[in-house]
């Protein structure tokens, strides 16, 4: 976990053995996602990615969409990035969509810090 002083972000991807954890305890069950992924139907990575689990268990999950993500992080507890100081980024209300403010996105702060401190 990386602290930037107002917000953590994981150090590492998700795992396949993660992500396959989540499927296991989901089961099939795709409530409690925002009203914006009403259209999906499984958390399942496409079936093009790789997901192996058994024999890639280390290897990072692909082949997710925003929504299988977002369902994951709240699954542990955690939230996908937002705006710096907590909220959505700017035009990111409960579905995915570019920054508009990318100097207020954690996302960017994060993959900029420098380890200046």
């Amino acid at each position: 976990m990386l602290d930037f002083g107002d917000f953590c972000i994981d150090a590492t991807e998700v795992t396949q053995a993660q992500y396959q954890a989540f499927l296991a305890s989901k089961n099939g069950d795709t409530t409690g996602q925002p009203a914006a992924c009403g259209w999906n139907t499984s958390f399942q990575p496409f079936a093009s990615c790789n997901f192996a689990p058994a024999t890639r268990a280390s290897q990072p999950v692909s082949g997710v969409d925003w929504c299988d993500a977002y369902a994951f992080c709240a699954w542990t507890g955690k939230q996908m990035c937002g705006r710096i100081g907590g909220g959505a980024r700017s035009g990111a209300k409960s579905a995915p969509a570019p920054s508009r403010e990318p100097a207020k996105s954690q996302w960017t702060a994060a993959c900029t810090k420098r380890g200046d401190g």
